[in-house]
């Protein structure tokens, strides 16, 4: 879900639409906390002695690869706010 953030934000910050930042900011700042949460949750099921660092490991990268996203995109966001024009 955050992943689609993106290009909306990419696309306001293109255009100049610097208003809507501060709004694009809040959604991907929910969805990246959402994706925290999810990410506790999946954690909380694994069995931990039933599996090795190394397999659990290949479970939560798809998680950790979200949340990366998540954040980069609101970096992004924080950035342009701070100093319109320079995530061009």
């Amino acid at each position: 879900a955050c992943a689609r953030e993106v290009l909306p934000l990419f696309e306001d910050m293109a255009a100049g639409r610097v208003e809507k930042l501060p709004e694009r900011r809040a959604e991907i700042d929910r969805l990246e906390h959402e994706a925290d949460s999810i990410k506790h949750e999946i954690r909380s099921h694994m069995p931990r002695r039933l599996m090795l660092a190394m397999e659990r490991r290949v479970f939560k990268a798809p998680a950790m690869e979200l949340l990366s996203v998540a954040e980069q995109a609101g970096g992004l966001v924080k950035r342009e706010a701070h100093q319109p024009g320079k995530c061009q």
